[in-house]
């Protein structure tokens, strides 16, 4: 069986969000991941905007919802009261979701984790969905990736564990790079090295946003065949299709 899995950072309602939603929604159909992590879906509380919802629709997938930093944001020329959301989306039931509070500062509070377990075909898949901290504060952001790990760690193995999402740092980073022996870059594994998924403002491009597999809470070992980037992200200041992030997405292959 194959196994397909695409992790994106939506940008709220950030930009042309009427457009870039109707640009995600096609690129999704044509792209058909089994699973999606996403970050940043922007949920209005009167109900008039639900990014996750109306992308759940439009592929027909199950999803499942951890709601985090409440806050008045400008969607569609008009200020309300929102969430920035973690979903998953999957062809699959989720059988089963959790909601995690991570470590904060007062300069960037309300961060949240997601972890989810389903049975993607023969495969039991547990997925963490991450969207650690913007901060240059590679301690805090350490700190947030323990307490996710530590929660996959008490939840025990399952066919295939997944960490997935916006990590705001690079591989190789202070934070990420305290961790590398505990996981694959599934990325990398495909031997075609790592593209940038987002510009900062200088116009310097940075691969930001990972799917990281956990060998030692896996029970099977599927291959990589296939990853990459898709629904690609331009440099600051240029309209962006979808999203200011591009998406990553692996697919891996399991004999059993």
């Amino acid at each position: 069986m194959t196994l397909s899995l695409l992790t994106l950072n939506t940008w709220k309602a950030d930009g042309d969000y009427p457009e870039r939603l109707r640009r995600l929604r096609d690129g999704l159909r044509q792209l058909r991941p089994d699973v999606i992590a996403l970050q940043e879906c922007f949920l209005s509380e009167d109900g008039q905007a639900d990014t996750a919802r109306e992308l759940a629709q439009a592929l027909g997938h199950h999803l499942s919802v951890v709601r985090a930093r409440g806050k008045r944001r400008l969607c569609r020329g008009h200020e309300v009261m929102s969430h920035s959301c973690l979903a998953v989306l999957s062809r699959w039931p989720i059988e089963q979701s959790w909601g995690l509070t991570l470590p904060t500062t007062p300069d960037d509070g309300g961060r949240m984790a997601q972890v989810v377990r389903l049975q993607a075909g023969e495969l039991a898949l547990t997925l963490a969905n991450v969207h650690l901290t913007h901060v240059n504060d590679p301690t805090l952001r350490l700190r947030q990736l323990q307490a996710v790990l530590q929660h996959l760690h008490n939840l025990g193995p399952s066919g295939l564990t997944v960490l997935a999402g916006d990590c705001n740092e690079e591989a190789q980073g202070p934070a990420l790079g305290a961790f590398a022996d505990q996981w694959q870059d599934a990325v990398a594994a495909w031997g075609r090295g790592r593209e940038p998924t987002y510009w900062d403002a200088q116009g310097q491009g940075h691969a930001l946003d990972h799917v990281f597999v956990l060998p030692h809470l896996s029970q099977c070992a599927p291959r990589v065949i296939g990853a990459g980037v898709a629904l690609p992200a331009l440099p600051n200041g240029a309209p962006q299709p979808t999203s200011d992030h591009s998406a990553v997405w692996v697919r891996w292959a399991s004999d059993n």
